[in-house]
């Protein structure tokens, strides 16, 4: 183990450098040591940087699906339902004093009340 790991993982097994600090000659110096260490293995890398962000689409089209196999309105399935949580017996005055209020009352007093 190198301690090394990409930025992230394509499709097919192609690592993702996006190199963020161009101009720092110790972070290039460790991000082409990554790159030489991929290529050792053969496992592709690309590499990016901040000029290449108006052209991602193109930089990434082997990877991304053609348009015209995207869905088209597709609906995200419904979100799970979260079970209810139960509640405690209602108190019919509206005080706050229902049985569970009251009974965790009783057992914090009677802890103080102990030596």
């Amino acid at each position: 183990m190198t301690g090394y790991r990409a930025d992230s993982k394509l499709r097919g097994g192609t690592f993702v450098e996006a190199l963020g600090f161009p101009n720092d000659p110790a972070y290039m110096a460790k991000a082409q040591h990554k790159i030489k260490l991929a290529g050792q293995h053969q496992i592709p890398v690309l590499t990016v940087t901040q000029p290449d962000t108006d052209d991602l689409a193109s930089i990434f089209a082997k990877w991304l699906p053609r348009a015209n196999a995207r869905p088209i309105n597709a609906e995200l399935p419904p979100r799970p339902v979260k079970p209810a949580k139960p509640t405690p017996a209602a108190d019919p005055q509206g005080n706050g004093k229902n049985a569970t209020n009251v009974q965790a009352r009783a057992e914090r007093l009677e802890r103080c009340r102990r030596p």
